[in-house]
């Protein structure tokens, strides 16, 4: 059962939900990048302040992160969250949370009103609870299918004129991967489609073709050696079916 850190994907910012993008990327590639700390799954998670990062002075304004969520998974049973964050110029009051797709935002994870200037880091704070899933009850799988299933959301709630910097918004989460073997191996790796490209001859062909395909796959997946050729032989024995059964009105 593993625990991984999660965090915004490192590309642009998109499909987000609406009154959750008015903050201002400084330093970074943009606003995802700016709050993703360094680190990777394993953590701990390392920070660059000031280098990158979000920041705001508008009462009200809120700004989203696509999350880089581990998996696959089939269950969950752990859920933290932090952010880091500082103020400039004065007392400013800001709050973290998650958001779905619809606006709808759960219970603020953190909520911080003060002067300081210095970056501090509010978390982990546990978020397994049904008050901070955006329509409440409890998580469920199909919530971290994406990066545009749940996002990370940060709210400007009031200090105008002084702003807000938020640099790392992250955390981490305990869950179950599916059984091993074909299946498995293959979507960790982004392969799922690996069924449609067509006949690979041997296991060069196949090892080329994981290489291409882990490069443009968001998880970029290494499969040690043995795990390659484990699901070159399963893909080898796997029969695909031949038949579909229609729907019964």
């Amino acid at each position: 059962m593993p625990t991984e850190n999660w965090y915004p994907i490192s590309g642009a910012t998109h499909d987000l939900p609406a009154g959750y993008d008015a903050w201002s990327n400084v330093g970074g590639a943009n606003k995802n990048a700016s709050a993703r700390p360094g680190g990777g799954r394993e953590g701990p998670a390392t920070h660059d302040d000031d280098t990158t990062h979000n920041g705001e002075s508008t009462n009200g304004d809120a700004q989203a992160f696509n999350i880089d969520w581990p998996g696959p998974m089939v269950s969950l049973s752990a859920l933290t969250a932090n952010f880091r964050h500082r103020a400039s110029g004065g007392v400013v009051r800001r709050t973290a949370k998650f958001v779905n797709a619809a606006g709808t935002a759960g219970s603020d994870f953190g909520d911080v009103n003060d002067a300081n200037g210095a970056y501090a880091d509010t978390g982990p704070v546990d978020v397994f609870g049904a008050a901070y899933r955006p329509t409440g009850g409890s998580w469920v799988v199909g919530d971290f299918d994406d990066e545009t299933s749940i996002f990370g959301g940060i709210k400007f709630e009031s200090g105008n004129p002084n702003s807000a910097l938020v640099t790392s918004f992250w955390g981490s989460i305990t869950y179950i991967a599916p059984a091993g073997g074909f299946t498995f191996l293959l979507n960790l790796a982004g392969l799922g489609a690996l069924p449609f490209v067509g006949h690979l001859a041997d296991l060069a062909q196949f090892s080329r073709y994981l290489s291409w395909r882990r490069a443009h796959h968001p998880r970029h997946t290494l499969l040690t050696p043995d795990e390659t050729r484990q699901a070159w032989r399963e893909l080898r024995a796997y029969r695909h079916p031949r038949f579909f059964l229609p729907a019964v009105a």
